[in-house]
């Protein structure tokens, strides 16, 4: 999915899928503008998290792990109110004023569970289960956008579609208030997929079945999405 985001980033404004000026990505930058401090994020982006900054320093496919960081929530055993969760995957973190929450599969089925942090991610504390459906969900993608906290994840069922969650006490009530889109009308099946705003605009990036990747585009999250010219992108 970071393959065809990255390949469609050459598109212009006009065909949908954003891209950085071009002063801004090739080797032609000196190394003291290279070295400068990051700008701050346009006025437009007022999401949580925010678009990513192209100037952070750190890059996005070079991690290393924290040294101060010898604990967290990693087996089921963390998991204290389902009888047999098996496992945890798929962890999401929202973090938000200080305050740091996790998202996460939790055992087999329909369940997302909750997390906090009381040291900025150094060790976690189990919550409780916070969604819960018939079938499968996993990759509990988490935003606030006008005073509204969402959540959106992955459906594995064969009718799935891009739900859209709106907390009614976050983070532990979640009303349904989608779907967002329903893949299916553009002729594909989805798995994973995110949003973000780019420039006033929605972008939702979605998967199907680690195959291929599309990207649509709203001017309002609740309203009508798009599909890219060229997906799968």
């Amino acid at each position: 999915m970071l393959a065809g985001l990255a390949g469609c980033t050459s598109q212009t404004e006009e065909e949908g899928l954003p891209g950085l000026p071009a002063e801004e990505t090739g080797s032609t930058r000196g190394s003291e503008e290279i070295e400068s401090e990051p700008e701050s994020p346009p006025a437009w982006d007022e999401t949580i998290p925010t678009y990513p900054y192209p100037e952070t320093g750190v890059g996005p496919l070079e991690p290393e792990s924290d040294p101060a960081v010898n604990t967290g929530l990693s087996t089921a055993e963390d998991v204290t109110d389902l009888d047999e969760p098996l496992f945890v995957a798929n962890p999401f973190l929202f973090v938000e004023d200080g305050e740091w929450h996790m998202f996460l599969e939790a055992g087999v089925g329909g369940l997302i569970s909750h997390a906090t942090s009381p040291d900025g991610g150094v060790s976690w504390e189990y919550e409780e289960v916070v969604l819960e459906r018939d079938w499968h969900l996993s990759f509990p993608y988490v935003f606030k956008w006008d005073g509204e906290y969402y959540m959106t994840t992955e459906e594995g069922r064969n009718d799935a579609v891009v739900p859209l969650y709106r907390a009614e006490e976050f983070p532990t009530e979640w009303t349904d208030v989608g779907p967002a889109y329903d893949p299916a009308e553009f002729g594909h099946g989805v798995t994973d997929h995110v949003f973000f705003r780019w420039e006033d605009r929605w972008w939702s990036i979605a998967g199907d079945r680690n195959e291929d990747a599309y990207a649509y585009y709203s001017d309002d999250l609740d309203g009508d999405w798009t599909a890219h010219d060229i997906n799968p992108v």
